[in-house]
């Protein structure tokens, strides 16, 4: 399963490249692209904290 950091290293050159790009095309299919990843990393998030709030002790 990949982790928040996993996360971080995928969208951290994209977010350069989008402020880099003079393509407006180009910035929306990679803000697309960046929103997909965020979605993904918070959804693992919300699957940590089921998994650590749970009571099966």
């Amino acid at each position: 399963m990949e982790t928040l950091g996993d996360y971080e290293d995928k969208v951290s050159p994209l977010i350069e490249k989008r402020n880099a790009s003079e393509s407006s095309f180009e910035r929306e299919e990679l803000a697309k692209s960046i929103d997909s990843i965020f979605a993904k990393a918070k959804a693992v998030e919300q699957k940590l904290t089921i998994y650590t709030d749970s009571d099966d002790d």
